[in-house]
């Protein structure tokens, strides 16, 4: 009697080997970048290679952001807008115009306010101001919010960017009162002028940003596959993260929604579907430079964001085939 012999034999099967590439912002300080290197971009070089080949895909699989940029500020100098040198906070300008005397500017600590904190404070910083004029705010129905004086002013053009995101109307008609909605399209345009409407989100919100781009060229351009978007900007990207927060379940006082930007916070997100890099298996990566850009709330533009206020991390899952 022979012995059976299957016409198909079972092959073993098992998946590829992997590795974890690891980058965290912070690790810039150890590679000779400058003490005002900013997580906004960065380069990592080592002696030796950082990935000697023998893989033909990376993936980013989790990434970690630690997150307090101020949602109030003013910026100097070279800002996140524009590439080298960082940008630098200071505090907001608010310009108001009294009947019967000039525009007075003052300022805003810079800091994360919600819409009811930064309303108080400039309400306070008038008052301080010595115009003469008495300032007070109420919430007169459940979604309009007013900012009274004893004297009639009124919230110049130019310079009022704060007042103007809030969703105050600039101008130069004077009134005892000026007025904002807690459910008022927030409408972005120039703030030079106030008047260039460009695009809108729903509510007023002190959000400055719509998304973060993580951009690593020395890691995409071996695929020639790349990214595209709508945006006239466009770049390969390690990932996107979108700035889309959920408000508190409980307003603020004057009832405008509570976002989580408005205090420091520190989010890590996995992700479900990450982008499959193709790679040059005999091809090792030696320096790494890495670029955070940011699509703005208020000029709908793509810009490096090469400020302080916040640090990030990322996992690549590195796989021989």
């Amino acid at each position: 009697m022979s012995d059976f012999v299957p016409v198909e034999k079972g092959v073993p099967i098992r998946f590829p080997s992997t590795a974890n590439l690891v980058i965290a912002s912070q690790d810039r300080y150890g590679f000779g970048n400058n003490f005002d290197t900013t997580a906004g971009t960065f380069t990592i070089q080592k002696k030796q290679s950082i990935l000697n080949g023998f893989f033909s895909r990376i993936a980013p699989t989790e990434v970690t952001l630690q997150w307090a940029i101020p949602n109030v500020y003013d910026i100097s100098g070279l800002d996140p807008t524009t590439s080298g040198g960082i940008g630098k906070f200071y505090p907001a300008n608010v310009r108001v115009d009294i009947s019967g005397g000039s525009i007075t500017n003052i300022k805003i600590p810079v800091g994360l306010y919600t819409i009811a904190e930064v309303l108080d404070t400039i309400v306070a910083r008038l008052n301080a101001a010595g115009l003469g004029a008495t300032f007070s705010i109420t919430q007169t129905l459940a979604t309009q919010v007013d900012i009274s004086s004893t004297i009639p002013f009124y919230f110049p053009v130019n310079g009022n960017s704060l007042i103007l995101q809030l969703g105050f109307t600039l101008g130069d008609d004077y009134s005892t009162t000026q007025s904002i909605y807690s459910n008022q399209p927030y409408m972005i345009g120039d703030y030079a002028t106030g008047f260039d409407v460009t695009a809108s989100i729903p509510y007023v919100s002190l959000n400055k940003y719509f998304y973060l781009d993580f951009v690593s060229n020395q890691l995409t351009y071996n695929q020639e596959l790349k990214d595209t978007s709508t945006n006239p900007q466009t770049r390969d990207i390690l990932f996107r993260w979108y700035l889309t927060q959920t408000p508190s379940t409980y307003p603020d006082k004057y009832g405008f929604p509570i976002y989580p930007s408005y205090a420091p916070y520190y989010e890590r997100r996995p992700i479900a579907f990450p982008k499959q890099i193709k790679w040059s298996n005999n091809q090792p990566i030696g320096q790494l430079q890495f670029e955070v850009y940011a699509q703005t709330s208020d000029t709908n533009q793509s810009i490096l964001l090469n400020s302080e206020g916040y640090d990030w991390a990322m996992t690549l899952l590195v796989s021989e085939v």
